[in-house]
């Protein structure tokens, strides 16, 4: 039986409204394209929520310790007359004819988690966040020291995950609103939220 498609959230003051963003979302993730559209689609909504005005940095294929992410943000601050980069996002995409595949997500959990523990090391962030996208659908998570990898819409749930055609999720809206995490003010914590719902979506939290 095919999955049933979630209801059409609210396009406006989303990615939804880039062109270019919007054309590849709708034409470019179906099954048939390759993992390179998934990583345009990302790199892109990434570089547009986090400018590089504001001294952020989005790039691709990035070496941490176990292995080649394929989407990395950091953000470079000013300490007195130095300036640090503190890497804190991760996207490991994967090709969208894969998306139906459980053990394609649950090789890109464990991989996810080795990035984002390889990302961390030797750095005082306690806190650092990746996502798996896999064609149109998508799954947030943070990363503790004290408890891996958590996902954000369902925590009992870790493949919990979402339609970006569809639903529009909180990197357009909450994901800017950045606190300095208490006693180390060089740290990016980010409090991500749903754009519109007040929860994020679990639709697609079972294949």
């Amino acid at each position: 039986m095919a999955q049933q498609l979630p209801a059409q959230e609210e396009t406006r003051g989303t990615y939804r409204e880039w062109e270019g963003v919007d054309l590849y979302i709708s034409s470019r993730l179906r099954p048939s394209f390759p993992e390179d559209q998934v990583t345009a689609v990302w790199n892109n909504i990434l570089a547009g929520t986090f400018p590089v005005t504001q001294g952020y940095m989005t790039g691709t294929e990035r070496n941490f310790d176990e292995g080649r992410a394929d989407i990395w943000t950091s953000h470079t601050v000013r300490r007195g007359e130095r300036r640090q980069e503190l890497k804190f996002l991760i996207v490991e995409c994967k090709r969208p004819e894969l998306a139906t595949q459980p053990g394609i997500w649950i090789e890109a959990h464990t991989q996810l988690g080795e990035y984002l523990t390889g990302m961390a090391r030797g750095t005082i962030a306690n806190r650092v966040y990746g996502a798996i996208a896999i064609g149109k659908q998508v799954a947030f998570y943070n990363w503790t020291r004290q408890g891996g990898l958590e996902n954000m819409a369902d925590p009992t749930d870790y493949l919990a995950r979402f339609n970006i055609e569809r639903e529009q999720p909180g990197f357009t809206d909450s994901i800017l609103d950045h606190q300095k995490a208490k006693g180390h003010p060089q740290v990016t914590k980010i409090d991500i939220e749903p754009a519109n719902s007040g929860r994020f979506p679990t639709r697609y939290s079972n294949l």
